[in-house]
C-alpha cells in the first residue's frame, strides 16, 4: 500500500525543503526567501527582503518505510510517495 500526497510550495528552492518521516508521522518545512528592488537612475528607492518559514504535520494511520519514501518537487508542487511499513516482525517456526 502506497500514500501519495501533494503539497503546493510555490517560489520555493528544493534544496531548501526539509522532510522527516517518523513513524506514521510526516513533516515538511520549507524557508522561503523574496526579494524586490525599485531604481531610478541608479539609485536605489525601495528595497524589501522577505524570509519565512512553513511548516506542515500530519499522520498516517500506518508507519511508513521511510528507506523507500520518495519526493520529488517540480513546479512548485511536492509530491510524496510513502509506502507502507510492512510486518517484518511474523516469521515462521517449525514444530519439532
Amino acid at each position: 500500500m502506497l500514500f501519495r500526497s501533494k503539497a503546493d510550495i510555490p517560489g520555493v528552492d528544493k534544496k531548501d525543503i526539509e522532510i522527516s518521516v517518523d513513524g506514521g508521522q510526516v513533516a515538511i518545512s520549507a524557508e522561503t526567501k523574496r526579494s524586490s528592488e525599485k531604481k531610478e537612475n541608479e539609485h536605489t528607492l525601495v528595497s524589501e527582503r522577505y524570509v519565512g518559514r512553513i511548516y506542515r504535520a500530519f499522520n498516517l494511520p500506518t508507519e511508513v518505510d521511510s528507506d523507500k519514501a520518495d519526493a520529488h518537487y517540480e513546479g512548485g508542487v511536492l509530491t510524496l510517495t510513502l509506502p507502507k511499513k510492512a510486518n517484518g516482525s511474523s516469521h515462521r517456526i517449525t514444530v519439532s
